[in-house]
């Protein structure tokens, strides 16, 4: 089941306080962009000025006619630049969007299950006197903090150990996030299909869909991803404004039929 790890991993759930790099990098960049914009713009309105600019006087109509076709023609370009400038500005704000979001929804998901830290967990989830509950937290505490490879371990233990857990869907959810995570896609796509046909009653199923197309859509299998978004409304009637907010936009930008 394990495939070579890709060499650069993702880190969204190290830490909930810490801003994410990429998105650091991506907002310096725009922040570049706008005011890179913003001069050229000046020198279009700057342009042509008899004020900051001297102009010989034309001899005839020809020379007259030349020197108008010149300056529409610096201001073509200024405004080409503008045009040019614009478009990569809507295009990195809207990548900048996606990726905030994508990094709320996860940080949200692990919101919802917030656990109280404990000392020893990964040898006391070894131990068999532990609880389920108590082998869960442990486990997801660790995905947490994004020790992604210790995580797996633990959540495999847990749904070997305690395959009759209420938690047992949580737990293939999550086991699902720490491949993703590590962008072993084949790993998190087969978890993640799992979740919404082996334990379709957890409150994780819908999660679990719409991460399954994520991963299909990273996979370059676009119909998959497709097929995955539409039917989280078909499969479940009571979704979350929010999941199905962001299924819609995965929809619109894949160009599903």
């Amino acid at each position: 089941m394990r495939l070579k790890k890709i060499c650069f991993v993702m880190c969204f759930m190290s830490c909930i306080a810490q801003a994410d790099p990429q998105i650091e990098m991506m907002q310096d960049k725009l922040d570049r962009l706008e005011a890179e914009l913003a001069l050229v713009q000046r020198k279009i309105y700057q342009q042509p000025s008899a004020q900051n600019q001297r102009i010989e006087k034309p001899t005839n109509i020809d020379e007259f006619y030349a020197q108008i076709d010149n300056q529409n023609q610096v201001i073509q370009d200024l405004t080409s630049q503008v045009e040019e400038l614009s478009h990569h500005l809507d295009t990195l704000s809207d990548q900048l969007k996606r990726m905030q979001q994508d990094t709320d929804f996860r940080f949200n998901n692990l919101n919802e299950n917030k656990i109280p830290k404990e000392d020893d967990r990964v040898s006391k989830a070894i131990e068999n006197k532990v609880s389920d509950k108590e082998a869960y937290e442990n486990a997801y505490n660790l995905l947490k903090e994004g020790q992604y490879e210790q995580a797996e371990q633990s959540f495999l233990s847990f749904m070997e150990k305690y395959s009759d857990s209420t938690l047992l869907g949580n737990a293939n959810y999550w086991l699902g996030e720490s491949y993703y995570a590590r962008q072993q896609w084949p790993e998190a796509a087969g978890l993640f299909a799992d979740g919404f046909t082996k334990y379709k009653d957890n409150v994780k199923a819908p999660d679990s869909m719409f991460k399954l197309g994520l991963t299909m859509k990273q996979m370059d299998k676009t119909k998959e991803a497709c097929t995955a978004f539409k039917n989280l409304t078909k499969e479940f009637k009571n979704l979350s404004d929010n999941l199905k907010k962001r299924s819609d936009q995965e929809i619109k930008e894949l160009k599903c039929p």
